[in-house]
């Protein structure tokens, strides 16, 4: 086995596309010889080598990988495995450096944490497993190639995407190529490797970010009962005030996961726009890996990102990071509000029995 090239670099020209191969290698090795910088964050073994340096645990995590995660995210981690076709949602591709669900702030990326509770309990609702029955060193090893797989991957998207606007095959069809080729080699020697370390550093860096305290969701204070004044709107219950916020404009809730939370907006019979501007071919929301992907269905009381009400609190005031569903803890929403949304989302969901249609009728 070995590592294949990212779309994006299937692009360019040959020589370039063999430097961004070359330089891949030189950072994060190949598959039966890999390697990361120490500045990476991932955890080191002690004591250090015959040459003083701290080895990386990425060796015995690839075995764990090859064994528990290869056949539905694939060798690269593209979410390609040999299971993958069958499976709805897809596995994660991680070289975009996106997991949907985490307790970080927004446009952070997952922490540790997040990672390895994603692992130790599975994604309920989806093909993702929960591995109660491997050690926590084991868990940690996991998050540590998984984190590895997503910056060998996400670095070479990002420089191969930089390298397009010069040196794709679609600019080379448009002028004299063989002055292209020699700008292209005046790149690869002089411009490549450094860009290629820069940007493996800054993806270091902000990976490591993602563990700092500061950067994980916590609200200030506790959630109110469903049947206690909103401390929003005191006039009225949370549960009440959480409806509300479900229909209104301000909320929009109902657009993509419809008044009656089945899922069914008017969202997901539209048609929508492709970053770059075309439209999908299909109609209905997609994700940032092209799949479309259909809102919650509330009322079947499965969360992929926790029940919890702490996980649902952290689902609205960041989104779900990679999909449509917004992050409103930045977009108007105080928390008393979204404690209010949390309690009606869970009342949607079947808890609260006790809460009847009539305590809405008004």
């Amino acid at each position: 086995m070995e590592f294949a090239t990212h779309p994006a670099t299937n692009q360019l020209i040959p020589s370039v596309k063999q430097a961004i191969v070359d330089n891949s290698n030189r950072v994060y090795g190949t598959y039966k010889d890999l390697k990361i910088p120490q500045t990476a964050p991932v955890q080191w073994t002690t004591p250090a080598d015959e040459k003083g340096e701290p080895q990386h645990r990425l060796l015995n995590a690839q075995a764990l990988y090859t064994q528990h995660c290869l056949m539905c995210h694939g060798v690269n981690g593209a979410g390609d495995g040999p299971q993958a076709h069958i499976l709805n949602p897809k596995p994660r591709d991680f070289r975009l450096g996106i997991v949907k669900y985490t307790s970080t702030e927004v446009g952070q990326k997952a922490s540790t944490d997040d990672l390895q509770n994603v692992i130790k309990n599975g994604i309920a609702g989806t093909g993702m497993p929960a591995f109660k029955g491997l050690g926590n060193h084991e868990i940690a090893q996991i998050v540590d190639y998984v984190k590895y797989l997503a910056l060998r991957g996400d670095t070479e998207r990002v420089v191969s995407i930089e390298a397009a606007v010069d040196f794709s095959e679609a600019q080379a069809s448009k002028g004299n190529r063989q002055d292209l080729l020699e700008e292209a080699n005046r790149f690869i020697e002089e411009d490549m490797p450094p860009i290629y370390d820069e940007e493996s550093e800054r993806l270091f860096d902000i990976w490591k970010k993602a563990d700092s305290p500061s950067q994980i969701v916590e609200p200030e204070g506790l959630p109110p009962a469903p049947t206690e004044s909103s401390l929003a709107e005191p006039s009225i219950l949370s549960i009440e005030n959480g409806r509300r916020l479900y229909l209104s404009k301000k909320g929009q809730c109902a657009s993509c996961h419809g008044e009656t939370g089945k899922g069914d907006g008017e969202q997901t019979t539209q048609f929508h726009k492709r970053p770059d501007g075309s439209n999908y071919e299909e109609p209905g929301l997609h994700d940032a890996w092209g799949h479309v992907v259909k809102p919650r269905d509330l009322t079947y009381g499965v969360f992929h990102g926790g029940r919890r009400p702490i996980d649902i609190y952290r689902r609205i005031y960041a989104g779900v990071k990679g999909t449509p569903m917004p992050a409103y803890g930045t977009s108007g929403l105080s928390e008393a509000e979204i404690w209010d949304l949390v309690n009606y989302l869970l009342y949607l969901a079947g808890d609260f029995p006790e809460i009847s249609q009539e305590t809405f009728s008004h």
